[in-house]
């Protein structure tokens, strides 16, 4: 058993500690973000000692039946863990014909191709697959209204800067801060915030090529 996901998304890694738990399993975590945020968390204390992983070299000798591995590579990253995996490239797990790969996340727009080459790989390979289209495997980590206005008011916030999404998701947020009483801005990719001004402004730093001696 397979399970990709967020790497950044712990209560999942939570709820997947569990799951192995509960179904006489060891799980084991394969790709450098999902090894890096488990470190982080650890250290912040958002998994806890009971939520254990074991090494992908020892999850490998156990029976299948008592193994569950989770991937990196959910958007079909062919650099991933899944990626490699599906192409045959990853040292430490194999794919037999009847495993099971689920894919505990949603499409992102713009990976369908990249995904698509990888479920047919794994299919080539007569790998079962399940996602949130054939059961419910998978729920967004994004807050609905409901959730910010509670954060905000946790928060006693004044200020909003939008910076997740596209333009449309930044202006949408921004508006629903606003009717909160909210002040902000919604910048572009790479402006300075000035702070110093009241309110607040986009700020223009001058730019230009830079030419680097060389040594």
């Amino acid at each position: 058993m397979v399970v990709t996901c967020f790497a950044s998304n712990l209560a999942r890694l939570h709820a997947l500690a569990e799951v192995s738990r509960d179904t006489d399993r060891y799980a084991a975590l394969l790709g450098r973000s999902l090894l890096r945020m488990q470190g982080v968390a650890r250290q912040s204390d958002y998994l806890t000692a009971t939520d254990s992983f074991i090494g992908p070299w020892e999850l490998g000798f156990l029976p299948h039946s008592q193994q569950l591995w989770i991937c990196t590579g959910s958007q079909g990253e062919p650099a991933a863990a899944l990626g490699r995996v599906a192409s045959g490239r990853h040292p430490q797990l194999v794919l037999e014909r009847g495993d099971t790969v689920v894919f505990s996340s949603r499409l992102i727009p713009g990976n369908e191709e990249s995904l698509a080459r990888i479920r047919a790989d794994l299919t080539a390979k007569g790998i079962h697959i399940i996602d949130d289209d054939m059961a419910p495997v998978h729920a967004s980590g994004h807050p609905p209204q409901e959730d910010l206005r509670q954060l905000y008011g946790w928060l006693k916030a004044r200020y909003l800067l939008p910076v997740h999404g596209e333009i449309y998701h930044q202006e949408a947020h921004m508006t629903f801060g606003r009717s909160l009483g909210l002040q902000g801005l919604v910048p572009n990719n790479g402006d300075l915030i000035d702070l110093s001004a009241q309110p607040a402004r986009v700020a223009e730093l001058p730019w230009g090529l830079v030419e680097l001696p060389q040594t």
